[in-house]
């Protein structure tokens, strides 16, 4: 199917990427209960989506998960908790494994499970061992409300194991079921970034209705833990299952996000693993009983999807607490069928973030400028349409590289329409008609994959553009006089 056309490819992020490692190039939704098993996968480039398609499974994928590409950015595999499953959703040699030592039922029917809980498990690849990647999972067991002092009404145990991709023929789980520290944690919350070193990976994982978190770290010797480390005041209790974690992308900030308690926003040092100097606080209006979080990609601003809001906080401010403003408000009025609201998001390889609904939306809206503060940002919603309904999550991933090379929100003349009293461009037809006022400038026009199409320099202040010869799609058209700059979106027919 052709690519949706509200995503356009005139990047404003430019990442450092020769040679990028592209462990998060494919990304694979599970399905809606009770819709047909058709799973929606979407392909991207460094500069946006290239294409989008589904695939048949004979698994009901719904619920929590997470994957990994290979370097080049082709799915290796998808792991929902229950099962894992190679490129084709089949499943891989050690599959079974995964069903056994549960201390629930979630994972009981072979075709129909879910598994409950928000980031239950990390793949990571191996920087020193070539096919290798070590999985932490979470599996889960009930406890009463007295027992052990816990809070929460279930409680997670920790595993680690392997993907070993070695033999192309017999790829394989190997040593399952290691249960990795005995204590009991949160049901869910794994995240993961890189170390300083670029190879190294750091691990936080939040102990069961505590301050306490266990710091582990995955190094050519293995996973290590480093030990316990216990602060703040804040406490998640009952509902501490529906919640996100995430480190920013330069690995100066962790945060934890579940709706009914707020944000919890942390200090992390990358070279010691150590979180400190926590900040508490609530978006505006929320109390939402679902709803994630995601930080720019220059790590400057934290996102918070509240269902029917996306709010936007400044990590800069010296109150991040109360610099919360309100981006946008889910729009019910588009006339689209099988809306998504504002779930869960992540950023893409693009530098854009996309962000996924609540139990059968059809669309993705997306964050085309994250980096900027307030509407600059330009959300626009239900702007990806899937080719069928997705389930409630977007599948997770930890940030696989720091994007440190995109470039900083440029705060620039564009022309305000309202304010300037004048249209820039109109189109007619098959005719767009320009008009710069008094001055000449140039003008260039980019394809929906970001090629560029054509350019015009030296223009007159005012003039037509045909694009009769244009195949039917999306355009953007960039224009610069004096020292202004303009953008604007043409969608042929």
């Amino acid at each position: 199917m052709k690519v949706l056309l509200a995503i356009f490819i005139w990047s404003i992020f430019t990442l450092i990427g020769v040679g990028q490692n592209k462990y998060d190039y494919t990304w694979t939704f599970g399905t809606n209960i009770g819709s047909n098993k058709n799973l929606n996968r979407i392909y991207f480039s460094d500069t946006g989506i290239v294409k989008i398609d589904s695939l048949q499974s004979n698994f009901n994928i719904f619920g929590d998960k997470t994957f990994i590409c290979n370097q080049d950015g082709d799915p290796i595999v998808l792991f929902t908790n229950c099962s894992i499953l190679d490129s084709q959703l089949d499943t891989m040699y050690g599959n079974y494994t995964l069903k056994s030592n549960r201390r629930n039922y979630w994972c009981f029917d072979p075709i129909d499970y879910y598994y409950p809980y928000d980031q239950s498990m990390i793949i990571l690849p191996d920087n020193h061992k070539k096919n290798i990647f070590p999985i932490l999972l979470m599996d889960i067991a009930s406890i009463e409300r007295d027992q052990d002092s816990l809070k929460a009404l279930d409680y997670g145990i920790l595993y680690s194991m392997e993907m070993n991709l070695t033999n192309t023929i017999s790829k394989r789980l190997v040593n399952n079921w290691n249960q990795v520290h005995f204590d009991t944690f949160a049901p869910g919350h794994l995240t993961a970034c890189l170390q300083d070193n670029g190879k190294d990976w750091w691990i936080i994982v939040p102990l069961d209705a505590s301050v306490c978190y266990l710091i582990y770290e995955y190094t050519s010797a293995g996973l290590n833990i480093l030990g316990r480390t216990c602060v703040g005041s804040k406490i998640y209790g009952y509902s501490d299952g529906i919640s996100s974690t995430s480190f920013s992308p330069d690995r100066t900030k962790y945060a934890r996000y579940c709706p009914e308690y707020g944000i919890q926003l942390f200090d992390f040092d990358s070279k010691t693993g150590a979180i400190n100097r926590p900040k508490y606080f609530h978006e505006e209006g929320g109390r939402q009983p679902f709803g994630g979080i995601c930080f720019s990609p220059d790590s400057k601003l934290l996102y918070v999807f509240s269902i029917d809001s996306l709010y936007q906080y400044d990590l800069t401010s010296d109150h991040v607490e109360s610099s919360g403003i309100l981006i946008d408000t889910l729009d019910r009025s588009t006339g689209k069928t099988n809306i998504s609201a504002f779930n869960s998001g992540r950023i893409g390889p693009d530098g854009r973030i996309y962000i996924g609904g609540l139990a059968g939306g059809q669309y993705l809206s997306v964050i085309n400028n994250p980096n900027c503060r307030g509407k600059k940002c330009e959300l626009i919603q239900q702007a990806v349409r899937l080719p069928g309904n997705h389930d409630y999550t977007m599948t997770y991933a930890p940030n696989f590289y720091d994007f440190k090379g995109v470039r900083e929100c440029k705060e620039t003349n564009s022309v305000d329409l309202n304010n300037e009293n004048f249209e820039v461009f109109e189109k007619r037809g098959d005719f767009i008609y320009y008009n710069f006022k008094d001055k000449s400038g140039w003008i260039s026009i980019y394809s929906i994959n970001g090629k560029l199409i054509k350019t015009m320099k030296n223009v007159s202040p005012s003039g037509v553009i045909s694009i009769e010869d244009f195949t039917p799609g999306a355009y953007l058209i960039q224009a610069n006089w004096g020292t202004f700059h303009y953008e604007y979106k043409l969608v042929k027919n």
